[in-house]
């Protein structure tokens, strides 16, 4: 049975110069958040701390701070804390509005 962590699909939309134009780095943290929101029919999130992250896409968290910093400027994600346990957890989700306007097919 296939693993959401086990992959990282980037679609053509996420990197199209008419769309997202998401450079590499960016498409690839985009690409994980993503994958983690359309999951459990589109309310999922993705819970990770920039170390944990990093550590899943081997950046650091210096370079992850400036992508993340710059994806929710762009309203491509937003991110937050939600008490989870009585744990605060960091969660990052992906806009899926503006993901369904750049999909050709927003099937998720």
């Amino acid at each position: 049975m296939a693993s959401f962590d086990m992959y990282i699909r980037i679609y053509d939309w996420m990197l199209s110069s008419e769309k997202l134009n998401l450079p590499g780095k960016s498409a690839l943290v985009y690409a994980l958040i993503f994958q983690m929101t359309v999951a459990k029919n589109g309310k999922g999130c993705y819970y990770a701390g920039l170390s944990q992250m990093g550590k899943k896409l081997n950046m650091t968290t210096g370079e992850l701070n400036t992508i993340i910093t710059k994806l929710r400027k762009a309203n491509i994600i937003t991110s937050g804390k939600k008490k989870i346990d009585g744990i605060d957890r960091t969660f990052y989700e992906a806009n899926l509005e503006l993901a369904r306007k750049m999909a050709i097919s927003p099937d998720f």
